[in-house]
């Protein structure tokens, strides 16, 4: 997912090679390219160059939030979805309720997301952050469960996993080579 801010810094939530195929189909050169440690970026210095980024797919996000994701991509991808997430009291009685209260959750944290990503012709995620997957379970087994995250985690889309769940299921802290959080969202209810 591509990322930019109201001055103009273009960023990928993927890596480099996203953003560069990103900038080379809105006409950038690549020497134009800012490897900076904190937040490897793009400088879009107009308002259209801003806009047509815009127009091409490319999500508009605050500055704060765009250096946030930048740098803890680089380390744990999962910790803005985590923090987000923790503050809120969410409703668990139902997945669909519960899913429409983290997609509430996440927006108002500024993180950008899409709702029931594809990851491959037959899986099919609840939301899809950046490089990081959130699947949402009220119901099933254990077991069931920790099989279906290992599925996604198979299609190699995704690069870190937050299982959001009503109870502990006991998620591996890796499945097919991917990280793996756990968030019991119950906890917030203590």
């Amino acid at each position: 997912m591509i990322l930019v801010d109201s001055v103009g810094h273009m960023v990928s939530t993927q890596g480099p090679d996203e953003l560069h195929e990103f900038a080379a189909r809105l006409g950038l050169r690549h020497e134009w390219f800012q490897d900076n440690p904190v937040s490897p970026h793009y400088d879009l210095t107009t308002p259209r160059a801003r806009e047509r980024a815009r127009d091409a797919g490319a999500k508009l996000t605050d500055s704060r939030l765009l250096v946030t994701w930048a740098w803890w991509s680089r380390f744990d991808r999962a910790k803005p979805i985590m923090t987000a997430l923790a503050a809120w009291r969410l409703e668990l009685a139902n997945e669909a309720t519960l899913q429409a209260q983290i997609a509430a959750a996440l927006e108002a944290a500024g993180v950008p997301f899409e709702r029931e990503a594809w990851l491959s012709p037959k899986d099919r995620i609840d939301f899809l952050a950046g490089p990081v997957g959130i699947e949402v379970k009220v119901k099933g087994g254990p077991t069931e469960i920790a099989r279906q995250c290992a599925r996604y985690c198979a299609t190699g889309r995704i690069s870190a996993l937050v299982l959001a769940t009503s109870r502990r299921i006991g998620l591996p802290p890796e499945l097919e080579g991917v990280p793996c959080k756990e968030l019991n969202l119950a906890r917030s209810w203590l």
